[in-house]
């Protein structure tokens, strides 16, 4: 819904601000992704094309998961993946990794 891209959109950068404000390892956020679906919380299995055994589990937190955030840093490859969930008006963001996608695979020739 589009109604709530703000407020996801706005989730997401305060919980990886928060992150940067303790860790201090990353560049400021400067650009969010929106999308459909969650990024699966099961270790080894984010940049798999395969089903996530995690990825229909609840939010621990309450609430229902109403989509992604693909979160891109200044001055790192590294991209914050976070899936956010809402509960009545109020939106969260769980961070499932910080990471570096693999290269892409060239197509067969």
């Amino acid at each position: 819904m589009a109604a709530d891209c703000g407020p996801a959109a706005e989730a997401a950068l305060h919980t990886v601000t928060g992150l940067h404000a303790i860790a201090g390892t990353r560049g400021a956020p400067v650009h969010i992704d929106l999308g459909r679906g969650v990024f699966c919380p099961t270790p080894g299995l984010l940049f798999e094309n395969t089903t996530c055994p995690a990825g229909g589990l609840p939010p621990t937190e309450g609430g229902q998961w109403i989509g992604n955030a693909l979160v891109t840093f200044e001055g790192t490859a590294a991209q914050g993946y976070l899936n956010i969930a809402k509960d009545g008006s109020t939106f969260r963001a769980a961070v499932i990794d910080i990471a570096t996608p693999p290269p892409a695979t060239p197509a067969p020739s």
